[in-house]
């Protein structure tokens, strides 16, 4: 039986509850007051708000355009699939005879960014965390490694996929390359091979989703795998205005980095 939350979000649509692991706990209270506190009021029960809700809803979704077309590429065949993808991302859409209609829907996305992508936000941010300190870096590594082999519906796929047991050198070095690119200047140009590389990664996480769909009952413990945890290319999570324009950050001079 389908779950009833199982579904793709549409403007207007009623927001989903969280999925019963996203609800507050206070094991974490203690590490959260740790980190946090400092530079916040940590609440037991954090604040809920218009965005914080909207989140909790996602925790739901997936990937609807790159879920289409792993689905046709299960179809096609793997390696057909792929090279129309690169086909694509390298000379464009318009340069594949008979595309799949899938890959047309997510090319539809790729070239045209939503109106609220702001490039010259999503630069400030890359040149803010180029000039992150080394332990500061070091940390954000130590937290996405945590991430992936405990943070639930992520650690689910990883030990899915069996790719960290079967080749974990490799793995970890695919990872390592991709977060030192995506810093580079210009990474999310549509005609940066960068960019072409962050929709490879994005197109293998699509395949674990469907055995994670969530099913009824306590019988079904499987949870979703949302994309929330793996925002997009050209679908990062936009922050608050107020957040854009603190003071603080205002004055802060920042180098390009490279």
């Amino acid at each position: 039986m389908t779950h009833p939350y199982d579904n793709y979000y549409r403007a207007g649509m009623p927001l989903r509850p969280p999925p019963p692991r996203a609800v507050a706990s206070d094991l974490w209270f203690e590490p959260r007051k740790a980190m946090l506190g400092a530079w916040i009021d940590v609440r037991r029960e954090p604040v809920e708000t218009a965005r914080t809700r909207l989140m909790a809803d996602h925790l739901w979704q997936g990937d609807e355009p790159m879920d289409a077309l792993v689905a046709a590429f299960r179809r096609l065949g793997s390696a057909g699939g792929r090279r129309m993808l690169d086909q694509a991302l390298t000379h464009g859409i318009d340069s594949l005879d008979d595309p799949l209609p899938e890959l047309v829907n997510l090319f539809a996305l790729l070239d045209n960014p939503p109106d609220w992508y702001d490039p010259d936000l999503w630069e400030y941010g890359r040149r803010l965390w180029i000039n992150v300190s080394l332990a500061g870096k070091m940390a954000m590594g130590v937290q996405d490694f945590m991430g992936t082999f405990v943070g639930a519906e992520v650690a689910s796929a990883v030990g899915q996929t069996g790719r960290f047991v079967r080749d974990p050198y490799r793995r970890g070095l695919e990872s390592s390359v991709w977060f030192r690119s995506v810093t580079a200047p210009g990474a999310l140009e549509r005609r940066n091979p960068i960019f072409h590389d962050t929709v490879r990664v994005r197109r293998p996480h699509g395949p674990p989703r469907p055995p994670h769909r969530p099913d009824v009952g306590p019988q079904h413990p499987r949870r979703p795998l949302s994309r929330g945890p793996g925002r997009n290319p050209r679908h990062p999570v936009r922050p608050p205005r107020q957040h854009r324009r603190h003071p603080a950050l205002s004055r802060l001079t920042l180098s390009p980095g490279c």
